[in-house]
C-alpha cells in the first residue's frame, strides 16, 4: 500500500459496487504498520475493521521493531493475523508462539485471525489433516473455551499462495469441515 488513503477511499467504494451491507458482514482490513493509524481515521465510521498482520506476545521488554499488544489497543485496532505462512516460514514462528499470541490478543480485546494451513509436500503426502490438526491443537493450547471462541480461523493452503493454483471449493470446505471437528475434539458442541 502506497498511498494509504487512496487505498482506504478505493476500498471502500469496491465495498459499496459490491453492495456490501457492513451491517450484516465484518470486513477487516490488514494491513502494514505504517498505515493502520490512515485506514483507522478512514476507515472509523463505515464498518471496516484494521487489523495488524502481526503483533508479538510480549506486553513489554526489549524487542526492538517488534509491535506489543498494548500498542495496538492504543490505536484502536480491533483484527491481528497470527500464524501467517509467512511468518511460520520466514522467521520460524511456532505453534507455541502463535499459542501466546493468541491470548496476548486476547487480553488486549484484539481479536485474533489465526492462519492454518498445509505445504503442497505436506498435501501430497496426505498430511494436510494431521499438519492442521498440530497448528490448531498447538496454537489452542492454554486457550479457554471463550477466547477459543473468539477467535477467527483462517484456511490458508500454503501450496495455492502465489503458484497458480487454487484450493477447490470442494477442498476449502472439506478442511472448514475438518477444523470444525478440531475445534469441536477440544472444546466440545457448543
Amino acid at each position: 500500500v502506497e498511498d494509504a488513503t487512496s487505498y482506504g477511499e478505493d476500498l471502500i467504494e469496491k465495498l459499496k459496487a459490491e453492495n456490501v451491507d457492513l451491517k450484516k458482514v465484518d470486513v477487516a482490513v490488514c494491513v502494514p504498520f505504517i498505515h493502520m493509524a490512515a485506514l483507522k481515521v478512514i476507515f472509523l465510521l463505515r464498518g471496516v475493521g484494521v487489523g495488524a498482520q502481526n503483533m508479538h506476545f510480549a506486553e513489554s521488554g526489549a524487542y526492538t521493531g517488534e509491535i506489543s499488544p498494548a500498542m495496538l489497543q492504543d490505536m484502536g485496532i480491533e483484527y491481528v493475523i497470527i500464524g501467517h505462512s509467512e511468518r511460520r516460514m520466514y522467521f520460524g514462528e511456532t505453534d507455541e508462539e502463535c499459542a501466546k499470541k493468541l491470548k496476548a490478543a486476547h487480553a488486549h480485546k484484539i481479536r485474533p485471525i489465526l492462519c492454518v494451513g498445509e505445504s503442497l509436500s505436506q498435501r501430497e503426502a496426505k498430511e494436510h489433516f494431521d499438519t492442521v490438526r498440530r497448528q490448531l491443537t498447538g496454537c489452542f493450547e492454554g486457550i479457554g473455551r471463550e477466547d477459543a471462541a473468539g477467535t477467527v480461523i483462517a484456511y490458508e493452503p500454503v501450496w495455492a499462495i502465489g503458484t497458480g493454483e487454487t484450493a477447490t471449493s470442494q477442498q476449502a470446505n472439506e478442511m472448514a469441515s475438518f477444523i470444525r471437528s478440531v475445534v469441536e475434539d477440544l472444546y466440545g458442541t457448543d
